[in-house]
C-alpha cells in the first residue's frame, strides 16, 4: 500500500504545481482520500466550533498526504485550527535544543564533558562537577525548576521570568543525587543548556536556532518564544478543562530550553525533511542526532517513548504536554513516513487519545509494511474487553461494599476515596482540582468488579477479597484495591484512615519555617480548624491532613505533601516538602519574622 500511496502522492503533487488538477478532482487520489476520511473519523470528537482540538499531518517522502485542523485555535474567537496555526509544543522543544547543542559543539563553542561552571560561574560549586553531558542526559541531580517554582509559591501560569528561574537554580546548594549517579528528569538542565549556548555564542537560544536552522531551512513561523507577551498572529491558545468547560491555560514566563518552542504543522514538514536529509553540514554531533534522533543516549529526555518498534518497524516518537498544549511527533525513518499531531488542550483524555490514535494512523498508511499482519497479541494477564454487561447488586452486597469503602493511598502518593453512590461504587480523587472532587460512578460488572466510563484510559476496580463478597462474612480489616487499566497496567491501592487533628494540634504546627537550600519562607497558621500555608509572604493556601503528620494542599493543580517532624520532647521542629522532580527539601521552624 505504501508504494501505491507514494506514487499517487508524487504524481498529484506534480499535477498540483501545474494547476492542471486538484487532489479532489483526480480519480487516482481516491485511495488517499479514503485514508484521510478514516483519519478524520478518528478526530470527529474535536471537529466542531465549540472546543479546542488538534492539527494533524501525515507526511510521506517530504510531502503531506493528510493535513487538517480539527476544532478551534481559540474558543473565544471564530478562528479554526489550521496548518498555519502556531502551537507551543512543550517538551518536544527539547529535540530542537538537542540539535542546537549538537551544532554548538560541532562549531567548537563547548565540549560534552566541559564543566557548566566554566560558562556559568554563578552556579554553586558542587563536589562533583556538572557537565554539558550531564545536563543533556538529565543526570545532573539539579532540582527541576517547574516543580521548584511551585515550591516557592508560584504557578506555571504566573508571570515569572527567566531571571527568576536562574535565581532558583543558583540557590541550590545540594543536589538530589550525585551527577551521573542516575537519570532524573529536570527542566533546569535544559534551561542551563540554553544559557550555555548564550554564554558561548553570544546569541540567545532564539537567535542561535533561528540563524543556524530555522531561517536557512525556511521555517519562518518557528522560534523559541522568549517574549511570550508579544502579539502573535494565528496563535493557538492553550486550554484545559475544569470538569465543566474549557478554560484558557497559558504559560506567561520567558524561560526557554525545556519548552518554549512555537511552530506550525507547515514548518514541521520542513523539519521532518531536514531530519531525513539535512541540507546543512553534517558534522559529527549533528550527524549523530540526525541518525538516531537523540544525542549521547538522551532519548529518555526527549520523549516518553525511547527508540522502539511498532509492529516490527523502527519508530522514533517525541512527545510534549502541559500548559494547555500537547504535541506528538512520530517518525518511521526507514519508510520516510511521519505523523504530527498538535493539540491546544491538555487533559488526560486528550493525551491518551493521542497515544491510541497515532498508532492507528500509522496502521492505516503502513498496512503492507509490517512484519506481522496483525498487532502483537495482548500481554494483559486478563484480556480486556470493551463489552460491558451491567450487574445488579443485591441489598446485602451494597451493604457489604459500604463497609469496605473509605480512603486509599495510591502508588505515587495521591489519595482517593471509594464510596457508595446511588446504589453503585464511585471513586473520588481527592486532589484532582480540575475534577473539583466530583466522584466518578462505576458500573458493577459483578459483586466485586466495577468498570469506569472515562473517555480515555478505562480501568476496572476490585477489592482484594473473595469474589462473591458474602455479606455474612466479616473482615478483620478493610481490604486493599486492585486497579487494572485497559492497557494491562495494574496498581495496588492501600487502605488508610485520614487523620483528624484538633485545633490544639494544628496550633502546634503554626509558625514560620525556613529552607536554606531554597532561601524560602513558609508561614503556617491554624484557623477555623484548618491549617494554612503562606509561601514567601505571598499566596496563601489551605492544607488538609492525610496520614500521620502529613498534609497536602486542597484543590491545587500541584500537590506538595509536607510532613512534620518532632524532637524527643514532642515539639515540632521542621517539616519536609517533597515534590516529584524537585526531591525532598527541609524547612526548619524558627522565630516568626515580619514580611
Amino acid at each position: 500500500m505504501l508504494t501505491t500511496i507514494r506514487a499517487v502522492a508524487a504524481g498529484l503533487a506534480v499535477l498540483a504545481m501545474t494547476n492542471a488538477i486538484t487532489w479532489a478532482d483526480d480519480d487516482r487520489s481516491s485511495e488517499l482520500q479514503e485514508l484521510s476520511r478514516q483519519v478524520d473519523r478518528l478526530f470527529e470528537p474535536w471537529d466542531n466550533k465549540n472546543s479546542p482540538g488538534y492539527v494533524v499531518g501525515v507526511m510521506l517522502d517530504g510531502k503531506f498526504v493528510h493535513q487538517r485542523g480539527y476544532g478551534m485555535a481559540n474558543i473565544d474567537y471564530d478562528e479554526p485550527i489550521s496548518a498555519g496555526s502556531v502551537f507551543h509544543i512543550m517538551s518536544l522543544s527539547k529535540s530542537f535544543v538537542t540539535a542546537c547543542v549538537a551544532r554548538a559543539m560541532d562549531q567548537g563553542h563547548f565540549a560534552p564533558d566541559d564543566h557548566i561552571r566554566g560558562y556559568i560561574p554563578e552556579l554553586h560549586d558542587f563536589e562533583v562537577p556538572v557537565t554539558i553531558r550531564h545536563l543533556l542526559t538529565c543526570r545532573s541531580g539539579l532540582r527541576d525548576y517547574w516543580d521548584g517554582m511551585v515550591l516557592l509559591g508560584r504557578e506555571p501560569t504566573d508571570n515569572y521570568s527567566a531571571e527568576d528561574v536562574f535565581d532558583f537554580i543558583q540557590r541550590q546548594k545540594n543536589l538530589i543525587f550525585a551527577p551521573d549517579e542516575r537519570w532524573g528528569y529536570s527542566t533546569s538542565d535544559w534551561f542551563l543548556l540554553a544559557m550555555a549556548i548564550e554564554r558561548t555564542t553570544g546569541k540567545s537560544l532564539r537567535d542561535f536556532a533561528d540563524e543556524q536552522f530555522f531561517q536557512p531551512l525556511g521555517m519562518h513561523d518557528t522560534f523559541f518564544d522568549d517574549r511570550p507577551g508579544a502579539g502573535l498572529p494565528h496563535r493557538a491558545d492553550g486550554h484545559s478543562h475544569d470538569g465543566e468547560s474549557y478554560i484558557h491555560f497559558r504559560s506567561n514566563n520567558n524561560a526557554v530550553g525545556s519548552a518554549g518552542l512555537k511552530t506550525t504543522l507547515n514548518d514541521m514538514l520542513i523539519w521532518d525533511q531536514f531530519l531525513h536529509d539535512s541540507p546543512l553540514p553534517k558534522r559529527p554531533h549533528l550527524a549523530a542526532f540526525l541518525q538516531d534522533g537523540s544525542l549521547f543516549g538522551n532519548e529518555n529526555c526527549l520523549s516518553a517513548f525511547p527508540h522502539e518498534t511498532h509492529r516490527g518497524l523502527r519508530r522514533i516518537w517525541y512527545t510534549g504536554a502541559g500548559m494547555g498544549f500537547m504535541a506528538h511527533f512520530v517518525r518511521f525513518p526507514d519508510q520516510h513516513l511521519s505523523i504530527v499531531a498538535f493539540g491546544n488542550h491538555s487533559t488526560n483524555a486528550g493525551w491518551y487519545a493521542m497515544e491510541r490514535v497515532l498508532p492507528e494512523i500509522a496502521d492505516l498508511y503502513l498496512a503492507d509494511e509490517f512484519d506481522e499482519a496483525t498487532p502483537p497479541a495482548s500481554t494483559n494477564p486478563v484480556a480486556w474487553t470493551d463489552e460491558v454487561h451491567p450487574f445488579e447488586l443485591t441489598p446485602e452486597q451494597i451493604q457489604r461494599l459500604k463497609s469496605m469503602s473509605g480512603a486509599y493511598r495510591l502508588p505515587w502518593g495521591d489519595y482517593a476515596e471509594v464510596i457508595m453512590l446511588d446504589g453503585t461504587l464511585a471513586v473520588r480523587r481527592l486532589f484532582e482540582p480540575w475534577a473539583k472532587g466530583r466522584p466518578e460512578k462505576l458500573t458493577a460488572l459483578g459483586p466485586n468488579r466495577f468498570r469506569s466510563h472515562r473517555d480515555y484510559l478505562n480501568y476496572e476496580l476490585r477489592f482484594e477479597v473473595e469474589a462473591d463478597l458474602q455479606a455474612e462474612k466479616n473482615l478483620d480489616e478493610r481490604p486493599g484495591v486492585t486497579i487494572r487499566y485497559a492497557d494491562g497496567d495494574e496498581q495496588h491501592w492501600t487502605p488508610i484512615e485520614f487523620a483528624s487533628p484538633g485545633e490544639d494540634v494544628l496550633k502546634e504546627y503554626a509558625g514560620e519555617y525556613y529552607c536554606d537550600d531554597l532561601e524560602s519562607v513558609y508561614q503556617l497558621s491554624a484557623q477555623a480548624g484548618k491549617l494554612f500555608v503562606r509561601y514567601n509572604f505571598g499566596r496563601k493556601r489551605p492544607y488538609r491532613p492525610t496520614i500521620d503528620e502529613q498534609f497536602v494542599p486542597e484543590g491545587e493543580r500541584f500537590v506538595i505533601p509536607i510532613t512534620f517532624h518532632r524532637d524527643e520532647n514532642g515539639h515540632v521542629t521542621h517539616f519536609h516538602a517533597e515534590f516529584d522532580r524537585s526531591g525532598k527539601v527541609t524547612f526548619v521552624k524558627r522565630p516568626l519574622t515580619s514580611p
